[in-house]
């Protein structure tokens, strides 16, 4: 019987050992959370030893605690590393790996995938290989990358690139290995936080950093949450996100005043929402090659705008409201996109007040 979804829960490890853990904690594991859905008993039987599981759940108690403090992702994983897993054997962190994978807590695999990534050496890789199940491997290789790095990792340090033993344990055909590196980095889900948590260069969060111009263009990016970490990000005249695998912006750009130059080109953006509102300044603007459909209202405010590329889109239906206010905009890119001819029309009307179109 359900007694109440307050009460702690008993996790009953593979060799009988009981264990408390208090109801919001014990939820962080999507297993678990799910078995007591499904059952509401409040005794959980898990797959794991009790040596291995005692730690993993003392790591879900930790995460919980430090779950509305904010510190980076860097700092989280290192405190738990050094608290419960310093002293594992690599076979044992390989094992904790496949546990938290196996209990489905996704920053306690991180804590693993990082710590994996740490000890990687050339003498011991092949020996990684083997007790890493290879469908896990991609995040082992997001936290080497991470570690491997300045602001912008060379991905010519990823492992895949000179391991025969893991292109073949990944099923890669070498004739295929560029694309299927690719698919495989798409699972990171990078944001700037992770760029900011590993960079070794402190410059980008000391008060004194000076940035006019940020590239942050090939670094596999799913998200630029985190970008107003980067010390004095507001006075950032210019900023490259291209290709780069994002999808939606939020509102990471605002505030961004000073901005005169974004490129944004060669990402998955649907949708633009108010994202840019507020980029009074912005006068060349790159949103080529993307996934956008509508533009809505969503240069509203970008009055100083003179050059705007969304070539390589998915547009349809332009609407003068699109175009409302960008008095000085001179170029306009719009190649590749299925427009209407009601939408053309549109175009023809800007080339009259003297706006270069291509179409």
């Amino acid at each position: 019987m359900d007694q109440g979804n307050n009460q702690p829960l008993t996790i009953r490890s593979s060799d009988g050992q009981e264990f408390n853990l208090a109801h919001n904690i014990a939820m962080q594991s999507k297993l678990i959370k799910a078995a007591y859905e499904d059952q509401h008993e409040l005794e959980i039987p898990v797959n794991i030893n009790s040596v291995l599981l005692k730690p993993l759940l003392q790591a879900m108690e930790l995460l919980y605690s430090m779950k509305d403090k904010e510190p980076s992702q860097k700092i989280i994983y290192e405190t738990i590393q050094q608290k419960f897993f310093n002293n594992f054997s690599l076979e044992k962190l390989t094992q904790g790996f496949q546990a938290a994978i196996y209990l489905d807590v996704p920053k306690l695999e991180n804590v693993f995938a990082d710590k994996i990534a740490q000890l990687i050496n050339k003498e011991n890789i092949n020996a990684i290989v083997e007790l890493i199940d290879p469908n896990h491997w991609f995040l082992i290789e997001k936290f080497y990358y991470l570690h491997s790095l300045e602001l912008r990792p060379s991905i010519n340090n990823l492992l895949l690139n000179d391991n025969v033993q893991l292109v073949n344990a990944l099923k890669i055909n070498p004739v295929n290995i560029n694309y299927k590196r690719e698919k495989i980095i798409k699972q990171w889900k990078l944001s700037v936080n992770d760029l900011v948590d590993y960079n070794k260069d402190t410059t980008l969060i000391n008060d004194d950093f000076d940035v006019q111009a940020l590239h942050l263009q090939n670094c596999y990016l799913a998200s630029i949450d985190g970008l107003k970490r980067i010390a004095n990000i507001n006075n950032c005249q210019e900023l490259y996100l291209g290709n780069n695998q994002l999808t939606n912006l939020g509102n990471s750009l605002h505030g961004l005043n000073a901005l005169k130059t974004l490129h944004l080109d060669n990402n998955q953006l649907t949708d633009l929402g108010d994202s840019l509102h507020g980029l009074n300044y912005i006068k060349d603007l790159n949103i080529s090659n993307n996934q956008l459909t509508n533009l809505g209202d969503s240069l509203h405010g970008c009055i100083a705008l003179w050059h705007l590329n969304l070539s390589g889109n998915q547009l349809t239906d332009l609407e003068n409201k699109s175009f409302a206010g960008l008095n000085k905009l001179k170029k306009l890119y719009l190649s590749k996109n299925p427009l209407t001819e009601a939408s053309k029309e549109l175009l023809n009307q800007l080339t009259n007040r003297g706006v270069d179109v291509k179409f």
